[in-house]
């Protein structure tokens, strides 16, 4: 999800969401996950790089948030290993409550 601009992300993830059945469906994301503060200097890096080259960005767990929640889910969970950068964001159907 790195390479695409903020547009084509939620065309790609409205299009998931689409097929996903409240209660049942999991999106399971493998990305960057930089921290919200005190990123390393590979992080940022990598943003860097990302942006020159492609029309993304490397997000943070926020913005990651962010995404998900303007196209109807919401975060469950980052896993994410002492140390490493990329990792797996575990995502749901919001239900009609926001939650």
């Amino acid at each position: 999800m790195h390479d695409w601009s903020d547009e084509n992300r939620r065309r790609i993830l409205s299009h998931i969401t689409s097929a996903m059945e409240k209660g049942y469906s999991k999106l399971l994301l493998e990305d960057h996950i930089v921290p919200d503060q005190n990123a390393g200097a590979r992080e940022t890096l990598l943003d860097m790089t990302v942006v020159v080259w492609c029309p993304g960005i490397e997000r943070t767990r926020r913005q990651w948030t962010e995404l998900l929640q303007s196209v109807g889910l919401v975060i469950r969970n980052f896993w994410l290993p002492e140390g490493h950068a990329k990792g797996v964001i575990e995502a749901e159907l919001l239900d009609a409550r926001g939650i």
